[in-house]
């Protein structure tokens, strides 16, 4: 079951509707270790965008930094040739700037898989579907193209779980049935027995009901 919703830009475990590229990088940003909430689409594929950019801003810096190392090994090994540590140092260099870069990408992934979660909660889906991205990289991108649902719901904070919503309470979207107040009496909102709704005309014998009989004062 699919709804749309008005944007929420308050709670973070709440979802944006219509999300803005600088709220959805704000927002994937701040939440890079939470899994708790639901994302939108649009928050999904900003936050997607954003940490695309970091990721190839963070790798292009690695490149620099790798062909220092390998540019000041070179040099080094050219002006001292027969001192040993000096290649010794140049490939522990190059090694630590390698190590690096899974370093990097890896704490950089960490906020695509926490917005995978909360997309896949938006969805209303299990968070710990993310785990598919280890066997099917293309799953994450497909998590982006999922409808949202009023499922989803029972992942945000102090909400109501639609499937076991108790009386009186409505899912997101549909209208509040009304609640008997006690055993015989009428529910909140509807006309009391026997009374017609406001507005509606009186049912028949209604309304010459309450008024006062005219034939004792008729005279012969």
């Amino acid at each position: 079951m699919t709804y749309a919703a008005p944007a929420l830009h308050g709670r973070l475990d709440q979802p944006v509707y219509g999300c803005t590229f600088g709220e959805g990088a704000k927002r994937v940003l701040r939440k890079t270790f939470s899994v708790r909430g639901r994302a939108s689409q649009s928050e999904f594929w900003w936050g997607y965008l954003t940490m695309f950019i970091v990721q190839m801003v963070l790798v292009l810096g690695w490149v620099v930094v790798l062909f220092a190392v390998i540019f000041g090994t070179g040099l080094a090994a050219a002006s001292s040739p027969t001192d040993p540590t000096t290649g010794l140092l140049g490939s522990l260099g190059i090694v630590l700037v390698y190590m690096s870069l899974y370093a990097v990408l890896i704490i950089s992934a960490i906020p695509l898989f926490t917005l995978t979660a909360r997309r896949l909660h938006d969805a209303g889906l299990s968070g710990w579907l993310t785990l598919l991205n280890l066997a099917a990289s293309g799953f994450m991108v497909a998590c982006g193209f999922m409808h949202s649902s009023t499922a989803g719901l029972r992942f945000e904070v102090g909400t109501v779980d639609p499937v076991v919503a108790p009386q009186g309470v409505a899912p997101y979207g549909q209208p509040v049935p009304p609640v008997a107040d006690a055993y015989g009496m009428a529910a909140y909102g509807s006309a009391p027995y026997g009374a017609a709704p406001y507005g509606a005309a009186p049912y028949a014998g209604q309304a010459d009901a309450g008024a006062p009989s005219m034939q004792g004062d008729q005279r012969a």
